[in-house]
């Protein structure tokens, strides 16, 4: 027992405290915003499959047609990914104060 109330002791006298916020805001919106881009992904591997079935299904007049409005589609897509790194860029400049994540956690240290 004696061990245990050294070892706290010399814890909390001793040695600098190491205190860690979490926002668990930021943490839920990061996990929304990784959640929504793996479903951006997913729409990515659909549309590679959509494309070789209208390419092999229909004929030239009718595949170009199709193939506009998924064209159009796709830049939609585009669109929203383009917002999607602006948040996740916004949400790593709140958090760490640099657009440069990685430098950021190697400089930064928790006292």
């Amino acid at each position: 027992m004696n061990a245990k109330a050294n070892f706290i002791t010399s814890c909390i006298f001793d040695k600098p405290l190491k205190v860690v916020k979490l926002d668990k805001a930021a943490i839920d919106y990061h996990m929304r915003l990784a959640t929504f881009y793996s479903q951006y992904r997913a729409i990515g591997v659909n549309y590679n499959q959509v494309f070789a079935v209208i390419k092999s299904s229909f004929s030239d007049r009718k595949a170009l047609a199709y193939l506009a409005k998924l064209e159009r589609a796709t830049f939609e897509l585009v669109v929203s990914n383009h917002q999607i790194m602006t948040l996740a860029q916004d949400l790593e400049v709140k958090i760490y104060g640099s657009k440069d994540i990685e430098s950021s956690i190697k400089g930064k240290s928790i006292k």
